[in-house]
C-alpha cells in the first residue's frame, strides 16, 4: 500500500498533517494497547521526534474502515470526527515506525478505535507537538500522572541522562497496569494502586509529591492526568513549595465529566 502524505497550511506551525497505516495492535497490558503506525507518512517526523511529543490523532466515525484522505479537507466542518492526542512512545526512524499506547478506559472514542483498529487500516494525525522543554541544565526531576500519563512518563525518564535524580510517581489501578522502565537515569519509580476508587477523586498522586523530598537546586517538574487532579498539584507546587512557575509543566490530560 502506498502511504499518502498531507502537509497542508492549517496544520499547526512546524506540525505535519500526516496519513499513515496501521502496521500492528497489541495489547501490553490489561489496560493499554499499543498500537503502531509506519511507512512513508511518517518522514516528516525525522529529526523532530522528541520525549513525550504528542500527535492528534482524527479517529474514524463508528462504521468507517479507516481514515481516508478526503476527511482532512472536511475537518472543522464535520463535528462527529473526534480528535484526541497521544504519546509518541516509540520511533524508529530507521523502519519509520511509531508506537503508541492507547490507555484502554470504558468506551471512550480512543479505546474504541484502539480495541478494534486493524492491521493496514489508515489514521490521520496532526503532530509532533513537544511537551516536554525542561531547562538545559535541570538538577533533578519530578514526574508523576495517571494512566494515561504513563507513556509520556516513560518516554521522559528512558530519555535522561545517566545519573540524573527523578523522583517518578505513576499512580495506576492495580499492579497488572505497571509497566517496565528502562533508563539509566537515577530514577525514584514509584507505582500508586488506588485500586477501584475513581481516578478524579484519588490523592495518591499529591499526597505522594507532598511526602517527597525537596531538592535543592533548580529542578522541573512535569504533571500530567486528569485536570482537577494536576490543578491541585500544580497548586501545591506553586503556593506550598514555593517553585518557580517556569519551572512546573502541569498538563490537564482529560477531565472527568
Amino acid at each position: 500500500m502506498t502511504v499518502q502524505i498531507e502537509t497542508h497550511a492549517s496544520a499547526p506551525f512546524g506540525m505535519s498533517r500526516v496519513l499513515a497505516r496501521i502496521i500492528r495492535a497489541t495489547d501490553i497490558a490489561p489496560r493499554m494497547r499499543r498500537v503502531t503506525l509506519g511507512g512513508e507518512g511518517l518522514q516528516p517526523l525525522l529529526g523532530n521526534v522528541l520525549p513525550a511529543d504528542a500527535l492528534k490523532l482524527y479517529l474514524p466515525l463508528p462504521g468507517e474502515k479507516g481514515f481516508m484522505p478526503k476527511m482532512f479537507d472536511l475537518l472543522g466542518r464535520s463535528p462527529q470526527h473526534h480528535l484526541r492526542a497521544y504519546t509518541i512512545r516509540h520511533f524508529n526512524p530507521d523502519a519509520l515506525e511509531l508506537d503508541i499506547d492507547v490507555f484502554l478506559h470504558g468506551n471512550t472514542p480512543g479505546s474504541v478505535w484502539a480495541r478494534a483498529v486493524q492491521a493496514e487500516e489508515q489514521v490521520g494525525f496532526i503532530g509532533p507537538r513537544h511537551d516536554f522543554q525542561p531547562p538545559t541544565h535541570a538538577a533533578w526531576y519530578l514526574l508523576a500522572g495517571d494512566e494515561s500519563a504513563l507513556p509520556a512518563i516513560a518516554s521522559i525518564v528512558e530519555s535522561l541522562p545517566a545519573g540524573t535524580q527523578a523522583d517518578v510517581f505513576i499512580e495506576v489501578e492495580d499492579a497488572a497496569d505497571e509497566l517496565p522502565i528502562e533508563t539509566q537515569a537515577k530514577a525514584n519509580i514509584q507505582w500508586l494502586h488506588r485500586g477501584k476508587s475513581t481516578t478524579h477523586q484519588s490523592k495518591l498522586l499529591e499526597t505522594a509529591i507532598r511526602s517527597s523530598t525537596a531538592h535543592t537546586g533548580d529542578g522541573y517538574c512535569w504533571v500530567a492526568g486528569e485536570s482537577g487532579v494536576v490543578r491541585g498539584i500544580r497548586n501545591y507546587l506553586q503556593n506550598e513549595r514555593r517553585l518557580n512557575k517556569k519551572a512546573i509543566n502541569a498538563l490537564g490530560y482529560w477531565k472527568h465529566s
